[in-house]
Parts: C-alpha cells; structure tokens; sequence
C-alpha cells in the first residue's frame, strides 16, 4: 500500500468459498473462470492464482497480453483467450500454450502456417452466431471454418461455443441453445470432434442446467455478485449464497474546520449551514470514484457514515464528518464494503452511481494496489 493513496482488499476466504459454490453448481462441467478486465477489477494476477489454486479448471481473458502475464506468473492452468487478438500477436497463442476463439477463416490459415513452423498444434474454440450479434460466425461459415480447422495438421478443434444475449429471457435464450445445439450436431454428423461445447455464463449457470453442456463460463458471480438480472428477480431465492470479495479503502488526508456560510470544492455546490468539520479524501474521479450521484453518497470513517460534500475532482473530494468525533488526518475510510458493524451494500452504491456494482470495481483504478487478505 506504500504510495498508494487507496487500495482494494481481496478476501481470499470468499473467493474461495465462491469458487466452492460454483464448482458444485456447475456439476460435472468444466469451471472456467473469466479474469478478463483485471478480474473485473479486482486484481488478475491476485484472483487467479487464488481460482487456479482452489478449483478452477480454465481461467479466461479477453486480452492476449494477460494471458502471457499469467504464464511468465506462474499459472499453469489452461488459458482461453475470448477476445480478439491482433495478427502481430498470434504466435502467443503457441508460444505460450494458450487457447483462442476463432471466428476468421484467414486467422485460422495464419495460426496453421505458426504453429506448423514451431512443430505445434494451435488450439481453437470456434465460435458460432446464435442470437447475440457479435463475435461469431452464421452456421455455413461456422461450418466451413470448423472443416478447415479439422482436416488442418496444426489446428485443433478444441472446442465450440456461443454467447447467450439475455439469459434472464427464456424464450429467447432457449432459441439461442436450439441454434446451438443445431450447429453441435451438424458438426458430430460430420466427424467433427471436439472437446468442449459452451455457452453459459452466470446466469445461465444457475438458472439452465441443460445449458451447462461440457464447460461453463462464470464471470461476476465468481467475484461474489450475482449479476443484476438475477438479483431483481424472483430467481435470486433460488440463487446459491455467494459472498462480496472487496473492501475499496483510503485515508483521510486533511481535517479542516469551516465556518458557516462557506462554499466547498468547485463550482460552490455546496455550502455549509453551520461550523463544520469538513475531511479532505484523496482520491476522486480519476481513481475510479466517479460524480454521478455525488450529493447523496456517503462513505464510512470510524464505523460511521459521512456524507459527500461539494463535488467529487479529479483526484479528491470532501466529506462532512461534524458529527463524528474524534476524526483526524490518517484515518480510515471505506468507500465499499464494511466497517466496525456498517455496510456501504451493493445495492446502496449501485443507487448512487447509477453503474451496476462489478463495473464500478472495475472502473478502479488498475495501479491502485489489490491487496488479499485471509
């Protein structure tokens, strides 16, 4: 935390019983976890030494550039790549032993002649157009790409998969699966093996079991959050408890007394309407907390809520502590999570910020420290 003026605490247990749960929910499936986005901004390499460790199967990510820092890290695991990777950056894929989605016939051709010259086999998930309108291939091209790929010496069809659009959506989500399950079998007519077939995520996860199929993929539920979707519905009964992994933290950097009548921060949004004892946090929007809301958020300081005053700048903002006492320069103050008793809760900071909570986590700042703790 030295030179940090706020960090992140990770807690090991939950991320730990998080994964336990999951693993257990997605039953003989394969548990693939999705690091993308420095773990939706927890941490990439803090989180996936802890998943690796404690029961993921696969680990993801979105940017090739991660997967090498896991590798040249220490993690072992298998890497699928889920993004789109940059022709300059494909001999990664083999040189590091990693997994990619393919959607692109020339991409394929290219991986073969790479993986060719390194005596090597280039192993691909292909992905197929189901309902999402993104990533992925209509059927008759899907199908010629996974023929290239099979007759190809040096490719692997290690699997194939989709992305589903609305899985709180169950009409649509089963027109997804019967597209899916269509290309499957067009694919095994043919002699097409492959090893994994996937197309769940979280949600899905929970709600689908025929949707499991041979691996899952769980992204913000791994971090302790089911995702909205789930939580502002009737399923979240029927939702496995998972727990919250992060505190986001900082400390107070100057304790100043105001006279009444006076205007604090810029653009004089608020003024205060008697002596007051204003605190100074030195972090803002920069850092990742952002203005939206900022008249009604609040954060903790010696297990007591204090309000934001004035607006929130680049890299500060202010909080009215008058009515706790005792607070001074160097104390601690909690922007997510708890203190001494109280909760800053997902859903309080998501009414304020207006952001669902895992992209505010991920909106942190990534040079702020990750810190676990057990």
């Amino acid at each position: 935390m030295a030179n940090s003026s706020s960090w992140l605490e990770i807690s090991e247990e939950a991320l730990k019983h998080n994964i336990a749960t999951l693993k257990q929910l997605a039953g003989a499936s394969t548990l693939n976890i999705v690091v993308k986005a420095n773990a939706y901004g927890h941490g990439l390499l803090e989180c996936s030494r802890i998943f690796a460790d404690n029961g993921a199967d696969w680990l993801s990510v979105h940017d090739i550039r991660d997967a090498v820092r896991m590798r040249e890290n220490g993690i072992t695991v298998p890497i699928l790549v889920i993004g789109y990777t940059q022709p300059e950056n494909l001999s990664l894929l083999i040189e590091f032993d990693l997994s990619s989605i393919i959607f692109d016939l020339g991409v394929s051709k290219k991986l073969e002649q790479l993986a060719a010259a390194k005596h090597k086999k280039a192993k691909l998930h292909l992905k197929v157009e189901t309902g999402l309108q993104r990533y992925g291939l209509m059927h008759k091209d899907a199908l010629e790409l996974a023929y290239y790929i099979h007759y190809s010496p040096h490719l692997q069809l290690e699997g194939i998969c989709s992305h589903l659009a609305n899985p709180i959506d169950g009409d649509y989500t089963r027109k997804q699966r019967q597209s899916f399950v269509k290309f499957l079998k067009t694919c095994q007519e043919n002699g097409m093996l492959y090893n994994y077939a996937h197309i769940a995520n979280s949600t899905a996860t929970l709600l689908y079991p025929e949707l499991r199929f041979d691996m899952v993929r769980i992204g913000t539920a791994a971090y302790g959050i089911w995702p909205a979707s789930v939580r502002n519905s009737v399923h979240i009964y029927d939702a496995p408890s998972l727990w919250p992994v992060s505190t986001w933290k900082t400390k107070l950097a100057q304790v100043r007394i105001v006279p009444s009548g006076v205007s604090v921060g810029y653009g004089g949004t608020f003024v205060t309407q008697r002596l007051s004892t204003v605190g100074v946090v030195p972090i803002g929007y920069y850092e990742g907390f952002h203005r939206h809301s900022e008249h009604f958020r609040q954060v903790l300081i010696r297990g007591s809520r204090a309000p934001v005053v004035g607006r929130i700048s680049t890299n500060n903002f202010t909080v009215d502590v008058t009515d706790i006492s005792g607070v001074t320069s160097g104390d601690e103050i909690v922007l997510i999570g708890g203190q001494e008793g109280d909760q800053i809760t997902i859903k309080e900071y998501e009414s304020w910020t207006g952001q669902s909570y895992i992209e505010s986590i991920t909106c942190i700042l990534s040079t702020i420290p990750r810190v676990i703790v057990t």
